[in-house]
Order: structure tokens, then sequence, then C-alpha cells
């Protein structure tokens, strides 16, 4: 993002009133990782509501800060996520994380190992059902905590048992997609947003 074009998105847990959704939502997934439950954080939202620059920002921000505490993030979307399950060869997190980055094997092999690989899946609505179910059973054997976003009817696909919090990211205003726009260095559509 370029310079002035930092944009806060609304985040709302249900249920929490603390002034920091996020940080609470991975409190719950922390605790149910360590309890052996629930681990995941699902963050809903609308059409063009920030999801996937949240994703890309949260998986950048574990080289420091209290996501970097706990692992390393490894962001894919789910179409990227299920092209690599429909590939034959081993599938696990580490397998199919260093299919895109195969240098860094032996890393995500370790932060599988001691559960501090951390996925972040960005757009479980873009896939078909069975792509999902796939997903879902990568999901299930995350020893530590995953984060993964899509729309609001992903409340209704995934299991509740998986999930250990849900956020919802409050859609853009014209103002703030036209702000976001321009400090992406994309002027042409930020005129489009018709603010």
């Amino acid at each position: 993002l370029g310079p002035g074009a930092l944009i806060e998105l609304a985040l709302q847990l249900h249920g929490v009133r603390g002034e920091d959704p996020w940080l609470a939502a991975l409190e719950q997934a922390v605790a149910g990782a360590t309890s052996g439950t629930s681990r995941g954080v699902l963050v809903l939202g609308a059409p063009g509501s920030g999801k996937t620059v949240w994703s890309q920002r949260i998986a950048g921000s574990t080289r420091c800060g209290l996501l970097g505490a706990l692992g390393v993030a490894v962001r894919r979307s789910a179409r990227e996520l299920a092209e690599d399950l429909r590939e034959p060869g081993e599938r696990s997190w580490a397998a199919l994380a260093a299919r895109r980055e195969p240098g860094r094997a032996g890393l995500f092999a370790a932060l599988t190992r001691t559960g501090r690989l951390i996925p972040v899946v960005d757009g479980l609505d873009e896939i078909n059902a069975s792509d999902l179910a796939q997903i879902e059973v990568l999901l299930r054997g995350c020893p530590g905590v995953w984060i993964a976003t899509g729309r609001p009817e992903m409340s209704t696909r995934l299991s509740e048992s998986m999930v250990a919090a849900t956020l919802h990211i409050e859609k853009f205003t014209p103002t703030l997609r036209e702000a976001l726009l321009r400090g992406m260095g994309r002027p042409d559509l930020a005129a489009r947003t018709g603010s």
C-alpha cells in the first residue's frame, strides 16, 4: 500500500465487547488448539469487503507481533489449495505449502511438527463442495491455529465444531474502497467506485 493508505477494517466478533475483536478471536483459537478442540478463526464478509487484503496483511504480520509469537502464517487461496490437493503426493500442510515454495520445505516441515505453521486459506466460498470437504479435512488435522476467509454463507458450510471464532468484516464504504485502491496504486479502479 502506498503512503496515506492505511485503512483499518471494521471487524466484529459476536459476543465480544473488547476493543480488539481480532485479538479476542485469536485467543479463542489458541485456547482451542491448546485443549485439542476447535482452533480456527473464520473471517466472513461480503464480496469486496477486504477479506483478501486482510488475509495478506495477517500472513505478513507473522514476521513480528503477536501472531509471529504463535508461528508462521502460510497463505494460500482456496483455489490454489484445491488444485494442489488434486495432484498426487503427500497431503500434509508442510508438503502442500512446499509445492508453491519448495525452497522453504524444511521450514514448513519443522513448523508443522511443532504446531507453529498457521495456514491462512483465502476464499473458501470460491471452491466447490468436494474441494471444500478436502480442505476441511486438512484444517481439522492442523495441530495449531488456522485462519480462513469466505463470504457469510460459509458459516453454514463449515462444521461449527472446528471454528473457535467467527469474525465479520463490515463492507467498505465507497470512500474507504477508493482510498484503498488509490493506496494500492490503482487510481483507475478507484475512479470507478463512484464515491
